[in-house]
């Protein structure tokens, strides 16, 4: 190769990669943060904006609800032993096509034993506008819970001091055990709170499933 074919390919692929950077920066949601301090707790909420108004709605109501449930617990009053009450929410984006899959980590402290930890996520559809539930991604009538249920017990149970027991009380095929869930470009994340599937001291746990298993149970024009 030439030098001026060399040229030519690393022009090429520096406009790829700023085309890429300018897609991303472009299509990235933006970051709101509600924050706010008082005499005995403090607060500090992130969440995107995607320009969808039914889905912002729907997402800031979820992030009112869990401000106002911290205030209701915390109360007016300092907390013993000069603790300080905290609430943090912050979010992570995961992209499948135009699916856009939001994961938010809740962490809050009101002056118990220890701190907790909570998810939930959301999924857009950003071609049709429309939020994602986990049974608009399946075929209808097919045992995609009970093949959902089968993976994650396997996975979960391969864990060191897996609690097998435990495992299948939080994971059984049940379709209230898997809603929350993103999508990323070859997998579908499933996600647990402390004592959904394992102990507190394990923390929340994160299951991770190929698309590729799940093919048969796929709903054919799923995103």
């Amino acid at each position: 190769m030439n030098s001026k074919s060399r040229n030519i390919v690393i022009a090429l692929i520096v406009a790829a990669l700023l085309l890429g950077l300018a897609v991303y920066y472009l299509n990235r949601p933006k970051t709101y943060r509600l924050a706010s301090h008082n005499i005995n707790s403090d607060i500090k909420v992130d969440f995107p904006t995607t320009g969808n108004k039914k889905f912002d709605n729907s997402l800031k109501q979820l992030i009112n609800e869990e401000i106002d449930t911290f205030k209701d617990i915390v109360g007016p009053n300092k907390l013993p032993h000069n603790w300080r009450a905290e609430l943090i929410i912050d979010y992570e984006t995961f992209v499948h096509r135009l699916i856009k899959s939001y994961k938010f980590t809740i962490f809050s402290f009101t002056g118990g034993a220890h701190p907790m930890t909570s998810l939930f996520t959301k999924v857009l559809d950003t071609a049709k506008g429309k939020e994602v539930k986990l049974s608009d991604l399946f075929q209808p009538g097919s045992p995609y819970i009970k093949r959902l249920s089968e993976l994650t017990i396997a996975d979960l149970s391969r864990r060191d001091n897996a609690d097998k027991k435990w495992i299948k009380l939080g994971a059984g095929p049940d379709p209230a055990h898997f809603q929350k869930f993103v999508l990323s470009e070859r997998e579908i994340i499933l996600f647990f709170d402390p004592y959904e599937v394992a102990c507190y001291a394990a923390g929340p746990q994160t299951v991770k499933l190929p698309l590729s298993a799940l093919r048969d149970v796929w709903r054919k024009n799923a995103p």
